[in-house]
């Protein structure tokens, strides 16, 4: 029995197989392995094949607007199809912004800007720049003044105990009854508080 043919590359060897039935043992598949041929040269091409011309066709059927119905109409039939658009729904006027009102903003907006611009040039605004230039360097001056009160170191008076040429003069009392000595460092002290004084009424 003629079994199965299989293709094999031109290269290949062919070879046969055969396969005995299970049903009958004395009966056998043959099954071939074949390589296919070498593939030849291009052949030369071909002359061109001349025809006839065909008859000229029939012409097409133009559509056409039938002017009662408004419907399309190819040649006698009509289509039922209406070839001109519906009236649409009138527009909301809410919705938009008229030519006259857009033109009044705008008008609006121009006279705003112009006020602005004389505002910022007028001779009102020119003196609030001057006094805030003033007042401006008037705050540097006294913040220069308070820190060099604050940098500066006060002289102490030298006090008379430390004379050696008066040596009983811790015990010299005034007619109201203070010692002399005491009269140098009241002294100072004063000055220590006029100058601390100074220095909070400069802040």
């Amino acid at each position: 029995m003629i079994g199965s043919v299989t293709k094999l590359s031109p290269d290949a060897q062919p070879s046969a197989t055969l396969v005995p039935l299970q049903s009958d043992p004395n009966t056998y598949t043959l099954n071939l392995q074949l390589p296919q041929g070498v593939q030849g040269e291009q052949g030369l091409q071909g002359i061109p094949g001349v025809g006839s011309k065909g008859l000229d066709g029939n012409n097409g059927l133009t559509p056409t607007i039938d002017p009662k119905t408004k419907h399309w109409m190819i040649g006698g039939t009509d289509t039922g199809v209406i070839a001109e658009g519906q009236a649409g729904k009138d527009a909301d006027p809410s919705k938009y912004v008229t030519i006259a009102s857009f033109n009044q903003l705008r008008q609006q907006a121009q006279d705003n800007a112009t006020a602005l611009d004389a505002l910022q040039k007028s001779a009102v605004n020119k003196d609030l720049q001057t006094q805030v230039a003033n007042l401006t360097s008037q705050v540097t001056d006294l913040t220069s003044q308070v820190k060099a009160l604050q940098e500066a170191k006060p002289d102490t008076p030298a006090s008379s105990a430390d004379s050696p040429s008066t040596p009983a003069s811790s015990s010299t009392t005034t007619p109201d009854s203070t010692p002399a000595s005491s009269a140098p460092a009241t002294n100072a002290s004063s000055a220590s508080t006029s100058e601390t004084s100074a220095s909070s009424a400069a802040q």
